[in-house]
């Protein structure tokens, strides 16, 4: 055991820019990476998911990307421990699932300036996910909510526009999921506990409401505008 200590390798890094990644299972997966920059690139008609970044990975630049018609799943996840990690100026169009996820204790990251749109789940999803910052994203569109907020506290939602989505603008909540989700949750424990900070955002003409919120432990509204979204569900 010493010895297989000692031959360890440095974590996996590296730099992706201007491709196109079509066709395949995934189309870019990490475990335990650091300081990987993906940039620029072309995700088309993958399989599952576009970008994974999954595991421990950390120090992750996903900038400047189109991430668009993955068959099954999400354009952009970061899932199981994955921190300390940007998202900004992409583009998450006509997936199955969500535009963007922070999933499984994925914290301390900043989804930015993203153009999240007609997505067939939600536009950004933050499930069990503390302390991640969604700041100035153009989330339109999405057949569900533009952003959810499930099992997570301390999340920003700062200056973003949230329009046309088919439910919410936001929806934010506390639920059991262990009937819900297929998962080992010894390894992917989680709290039911749900905290937000909403400030700065437009809410514009989504279908059922603006903010939808249940069993949340506490929620700062703040100079937030609505037009045409329907009242506020609590």
């Amino acid at each position: 055991r010493g010895a297989w200590r000692a031959c360890r390798l440095p974590p996996p890094t590296g730099q992706i820019v201007g491709n196109r990644i079509a066709d395949l299972f995934f189309g870019f997966y990490s475990n335990q990476a650091e300081d990987v920059a993906i940039v620029g690139n072309l995700f088309t008609d993958n399989v599952v998911y576009g970008v994974d970044p999954h595991d421990y990975s950390r120090n992750l630049v996903v900038a400047r990307n189109v991430t668009q018609g993955a068959r099954f799943k999400h354009g952009i996840i970061f899932s199981r421990g994955v921190r300390d990690s940007w998202v900004v100026q992409n583009l998450s169009i006509a997936n199955a699932g969500s535009g963007v996820m922070m999933d499984r204790a994925s914290t301390h990251n900043l989804v930015a300036k993203n153009l999240v749109v007609g997505n067939g789940g939600d536009g950004i999803a933050v499930f069990e996910s503390d302390d991640n910052l969604l700041r100035g994203n153009e989330v339109r569109r999405n057949v569900r909510n533009g952003v959810l907020v499930r099992n997570s506290a301390g999340v920003q939602v700062l200056e973003n526009t949230l329009a046309r989505n088919g439910r919410s603008g936001l929806e934010i909540s506390s639920a059991d999921i262990s009937g819900l989700e297929t998962r080992d949750f010894a390894l992917d424990p989680y709290r039911q506990h749900a905290t937000a900070s909403v400030r700065g955002n437009l809410f514009d003409d989504n279908v059922r409401s603006a903010v939808s919120a249940v069993a949340v432990d506490a929620l700062t509204l703040d100079g937030n505008r609505y037009i045409a979204s329907g009242p506020l569900y609590f």
